[in-house]
């Protein structure tokens, strides 16, 4: 019940600032149409369909792209780098009864559920204003298999951004680091193009590093792009990278707390 409470605290803050949660979708929105433009532009001009993708297909993979840099991408990284641990808010966490990941976890839901919505919201107007013609999975194991994949991908996501934010406590300047993950999952995780665009170099690159469970296997989940041995595939795979980075989260935590010093206010 006390960590409900402080969903619904948090999820209070979230409205207040629901202002904020606008600015970063129509970020995410004019990119995302940037790239929709481009695409769309080469094939009806080229009349090539790279990687084996219809133009409906591209402009769902970028409209979907949309709710994933909202709804899955977690950017808790930044709050924990610069709020608790450099400007000392991390005492106050320590010193209450409460889980210190539970209660970041809880704190960044409610963002991710407005922002989500606010995408969803974006997509159907999209899809519905300039008539695209949008393929969704719609067969029942595809959509659990789907859901599931999504679910993975937020779990990975998220235990990335802690794994970045807590690793100011090692590193004086944080934003290099972040900076560097930023630019790699631009390529790797399909937000500049789909992964399948890329070399083969590439992509075998990207289907070993976690980015693209992030992002592009969720939203090609979603398509109904992937086969039911492809989804499990892709499920053992994050499971795989959530494992290991809760693992590392804890050695990284147990070890760096260590080393924190916070006068405190």
């Amino acid at each position: 019940m006390r960590y409900f409470r402080i969903f619904l605290l948090h999820l209070q803050n979230a409205f207040e600032l629901r202002s904020l949660s606008v600015v970063w979708l129509l970020i995410t929105f004019l990119n995302v149409w940037l790239y929709l433009l481009f695409w769309q532009g080469s094939i009806q001009s080229e009349g090539i369909s790279p990687g084996g993708m219809t133009l409906a297909d591209i402009s769902t993979y970028y409209l979907l792209l949309m709710i994933t840099g909202s709804f899955i991408a977690s950017h808790v990284d930044e709050d924990i780098a610069y709020r608790d641990i450099k400007q000392g808010l991390l005492v106050a966490h320590l010193m209450r009864p409460f889980s210190y990941f539970k209660t970041k976890f809880l704190e960044e839901i409610p963002w991710r559920i407005i922002q989500g919505t606010f995408g969803i919201v974006v997509f159907v107007a999209s899809m519905l204003f300039f008539h695209i013609n949008v393929r969704l999975v719609s067969d029942w194991q595809g959509i659990v298999t789907a859901a599931t994949i999504v679910i993975l991908a937020y779990g990975i996501s998220f235990l990335w951004s802690m794994i970045l934010g807590l690793s100011a406590l090692w590193i004086t300047e944080y934003s290099g680091l972040q900076q560097l993950s930023t630019v790699v999952s631009i390529v790797l995780a399909g937000y500049l193009v789909p992964v399948n665009f890329l070399p083969d170099g590439m992509r075998l690159v990207a289907d070993v590093l976690p980015f693209s469970y992030m992002a592009y296997y969720p939203i090609r989940a979603a398509q109904g792009a992937l086969t039911l041995h492809e989804s499990l595939r892709v499920m053992g795979v994050q499971t795989a990278w959530f494992v290991f980075f809760v693992f590392c989260l804890f050695h990284i935590w147990k070890n760096g707390i260590k080393r924190f010093t916070g006068v405190g206010q």
